[in-house]
């Protein structure tokens, strides 16, 4: 039984006045008790000791200080993420209500009735409420208290024994004795003969040559010291620029940088990342080679070491892919890997001396080339190879392409005729195969955003397109009675964003009067989700939800949840006004968000729409 105390006593006795003095006083408990019940607490409630990574390390921490009683750290240890995944998630309800029930309470549940009232709970209220129903329990209060871990109580010689002793192993339990054996690996590792000393420290530096003993590190220690900031400075762009950079070529390109650094206003990795992101480093390392080549370069120059697998390859694409060199090159020196090799004032340099075998040959590699009289590539990049001529352009290659495009287009006569009639060409030479389904896949939509400092004309595209858009209005022909003139004058002051003045749109009387008065919820729906997400409801769970929305807190919560929703966040952000996506949607929700556009409600103020400003179904 592990009980946790943290109560100071007194060791010795203090006569006269009181005073502030600790002398005397010692307390029950130390770093080695404390994790020795948090030790015991993973064994009880999870059955085994956790990985490192799945340990609650706050709850930890405040256990520590006294901030939570031992039942409240049970209590988050039973609500994580792992014993849900242990006892709940993989078993019916009523094994998990066992399993629980012993983890937490110690003992095995009284028959049907009490997993009952559990189950009952568990289809009521969920997981969590179980949890909460055991641990707040008389029986718990009375058996463990606050400062108690959970443990078996009803541990008998029979189930011990029920446990532990299988077939065949009862006689002889007790009786073996365990023979240390030295593992075979080690036996073959060991050295048979006397090695003199020269033999031996060949071969410890065998495969490594000299240079890993002569790494020079550079740290910026002080400021005050220009000739060292000066060497630090020409350090720095030794390792991102592999040369040196003489005044000549730089003329006053980091001449900002240098300043703020030798004045204290940046430190010595944000000069580092202030000259990744340089125009010089664009030119020379980012626009001549592929996306490979340059989160090889990158490693090399802000990580010293080559990538490690694919994998971070694939990782670093992803990221110049979505936010560019800049946002590659912010994430690798913000990295932990970074903070702890190099902090703060030490420039980057070469690391394969230190790094493990399987990356060591590969970072060598890449220090003894130079980038400008290499372009091989130490991790492959997979780059097909390119034949110097185009092969289309030789006489016989295009003779023979002329052949087969003129035997494409001839007609198949061992088939029926009405087959190849209705025969489809993707090449414009006959119907277009997305004739039937509409053609707009292959008109993209035009996308108008809000950018600082636009003249008055792209201001007003901007306005009337979001009026096109949420409204369903045509382009030059917004009436007056849509327009919004506190709106727009606010967004070309940018006191607001363009998202808030489509929210601000699709939630005002205007909006109500012509898409939500006149039509049933599942077609409001329908209008919604083309007027603010670009598209056709994908499934029918999405129309149930926002259903329900509109019917319990109204057409405004329903707006709220569709702009505020990842979806617009991703897509269109606070400045992209909404568009029709549906050329590049899925199959499923193309055909669907197709069919919806062609339904478009335009004009509302002449006799010939179906809804008008007063709001009456025409």
């Amino acid at each position: 039984m592990f009980k946790y105390d943290q109560i100071p006593s007194f060791t010795g006795l203090q006569t006269g006045r009181r005073t502030t003095n600790t002398q005397g006083i010692s307390v029950k408990f130390s770093e080695s008790s404390t994790q020795a019940v948090i030790r015991a607490a993973y064994l009880q409630v999870f059955g085994r000791d956790v990985y490192e990574g799945q340990r609650l390390k706050v709850s930890e921490i405040k256990l520590e200080n006294g901030e939570i009683t031992v039942r409240e750290f049970v209590r988050q240890l039973a609500k994580s993420d792992l014993f849900r995944k242990l006892y709940w998630t993989s078993l019916y309800v009523t094994k998990a209500i066992e399993y629980i029930h012993r983890r937490l309470l110690g003992r095995p549940t009284y028959g049907r009735q009490e997993i009952n009232q559990y189950f009952d709970l568990a289809s009521k209220k969920g997981f969590y409420a179980v949890v909460d129903a055991i641990l707040d329990t008389a029986e718990y209060s009375e058996t463990f208290g606050e400062d108690t871990i959970p443990y078996e109580r009803y541990v008998t010689p029979g189930g011990l024994a029920l446990r532990t002793n299988r077939v065949g192993s009862i006689s002889d339990k007790g009786t073996q004795v365990d023979k240390e054996e030295t593992p075979r690996f080690v036996e073959l590792g060991e050295v048979k003969q006397n090695r003199t000393e020269p033999d031996v420290q060949f071969r410890t530096l065998q495969g490594v040559n000299k240079r890993r003993e002569q790494t020079k590190q550079f740290k910026l220690t002080s400021t005050e010291d220009k000739t060292q900031l000066q060497t630090v400075i020409r350090a720095a762009y030794r390792q991102i620029f592999e040369r040196d950079i003489e005044p000549y070529i730089l003329k006053n390109d980091f001449s900002e940088l240098e300043s703020k650094l030798g004045n204290g206003e940046i430190n010595l990795k944000e000069f580092i990342e202030g000259l990744g992101i340089s125009d010089l480093y664009i030119k020379q390392f980012y626009t001549p080679y592929p996306n490979t080549k340059v989160i090889e370069l990158g490693t090399k120059h802000f990580l010293g070491r080559a990538p490690q697998d694919q994998a971070e390859i694939r990782k670093y694409n992803q990221i110049l892919a979505s936010s560019g060199l800049k946002g590659f090159i912010g994430a690798m020196v913000n990295s932990m890997e970074y903070a702890q090799t190099f902090g703060e004032d030490t420039v980057p340099y070469r690391r394969f001396p230190t790094l493990p075998a399987a990356n060591f040959p590969n970072t060598e590699r890449l220090y003894n080339q130079l980038t400008k009289q290499n372009d091989d590539l130490v991790v492959p990049s997979f780059e097909p190879v390119k034949s110097r001529m185009d092969n289309t352009k030789l006489p016989l290659m295009g003779l023979a392409m002329a052949d087969m495009a003129i035997q494409a287009r001839k007609m198949d006569m061992s088939k029926p005729k009405f087959i190849e009639l209705g025969r489809s060409f993707a090449n414009g030479d006959g119907q277009s195969v997305e004739v039937g389904v509409g053609t707009s896949r292959r008109k993209p939509a035009r996308i108008y955003r809000m950018n600082p400092g636009m003249g008055q004309e792209e201001t007003m595209l901007v306005i009337n397109s979001i009026y096109c858009q949420v409204m369903d209005v045509f382009s030059g022909q917004v009436p007056g009675e849509f327009r919004r003139s506190d709106l727009e004058s606010k967004l070309r002051n940018s006191e607001i964003s363009v998202r808030e003045f489509v929210r601000t749109l699709a939630s005002s009387d205007i909006y109500r009067r012509r898409f939500y008065t006149p039509y049933p919820n599942t077609k409001v729906i329908e209008f919604l989700f083309r007027h603010l997400l670009g598209r056709a409801p994908a499934t029918q769970a999405e129309i149930r939800q926002y259903n329900k929305l509109l019917a319990d807190q109204g057409l405004k919560a329903a707006v709220e949840a569709m702009v505020d929703s990842p979806e617009y966040a991703r897509y269109f952000g606070e400045d992209v006004v909404p568009y029709k996506r549906f050329p590049s949607l899925p199959a499923g929700n193309y055909i669907g968000s197709i069919k919806a556009d062609a339904d478009l409600v335009k004009q509302s103020w002449s006799d010939l729409s179906p809804s008008n400003l007063t709001g009456k179904s025409s």
